[in-house]
């Protein structure tokens, strides 16, 4: 059986959807995983997705949610001769951690028997196509709501959260609140009560990110939100965000979004903006 070539990471701001309907032979691979989470949904016919964690067949109404950078591989199951899925790429906002924690089966977060995230992601896909900033917020919510079901899901079957949960839900908060400062994971860790190294095991656990880069997508996501709603320059934004070089800044937003500040600020208003 000849090995699929390797799949780019796809850059994404804060999501990227489509609906895609594929034959047999259709395959993606990504050893290192994505930057991004990823949820997948099967409308018809039958996918399976493969990871060092565990695999599974994804029949018609199943959803299956993958962390980032964890190593997968998925496409159409051998047995079909279709695979018809919904699909999100995305940077989940500070408050989505709780709804993150799917239930485990075969290794994976994966839910079955969930007809009505498929119509979620449908609606996720939809307005991602359409391209402007209301639909892509009104996306964002369709994709929170098909987290939320599949999160409702587990509890319904039993599946409560854990005391590991409930300290990295601590964590996050102290992320949240606390962003702009120089935080040390070292600080966040004795804050609750963990060591560093027993924290940053759980936090990757608990969100499928480390500490530290999940401490950066919360600065991003409040930078993307100042460049896109108001007109203050990039060196208050970096400032604002914690960093204390905006050059550094400027390096690390192209990292996370694939442009620099200034491109992403050109983007969302289509022309430049006044200096403050």
């Amino acid at each position: 059986m000849p090995v699929p070539p390797k799949v780019q990471d796809p850059k994404v701001s804060s999501l990227f959807a489509d609906h895609f309907r594929e034959g047999p032979t259709y395959r993606t691979t990504r050893p290192t995983g994505s930057s991004s989470w990823l949820l997948m949904a099967t409308a018809s016919g039958v996918g399976e997705v493969v990871t060092p964690q565990g695999s599974a067949a994804l029949q018609a109404g199943t959803a299956v949610l993958l962390p980032p950078e964890q190593a997968h591989d998925y496409g159409t199951h051998p047995s079909s001769s279709s695979w018809e899925l919904y699909w999100a790429h995305f940077h989940p906002p500070t408050h989505w951690q709780p709804w993150l924690a799917w239930p485990r089966k075969h290794g994976l977060r994966l839910v079955e028997e969930s007809p009505r995230i498929i119509e979620t992601m449908l609606e996720v896909a939809r307005l991602s196509s359409v391209g402007t900033y209301f639909a892509e917020a009104l996306a964002m919510n369709a994709l929170e709501r098909s987290l939320i079901l599949g999160m409702a899901q587990g509890t319904t079957e039993g599946t409560t959260p854990s005391m590991e949960d409930a300290l990295i839900r601590r964590a996050i908060q102290v992320f949240s609140d606390r962003y702009a400062e120089n935080l040390t994971m070292p600080e966040v860790a004795g804050l609750v009560g963990l060591s560093e190294a027993q924290f940053s095991r759980r936090f990757r656990a608990v969100t499928g990110d480390s500490p530290r880069r999940y401490l950066e997508r919360v600065r991003m996501r409040r930078a993307e939100a100042l460049l896109a709603l108001t007109h203050r320059s990039i060196q208050s934004i970096s400032s604002s965000v914690g960093f204390e070089s905006p050059f550094y800044f400027s390096l690390r937003f192209r990292k996370n979004t694939g442009m620099s500040p200034t491109e992403f600020r050109l983007l969302r208003f289509r022309e430049p903006l006044d200096k403050p």
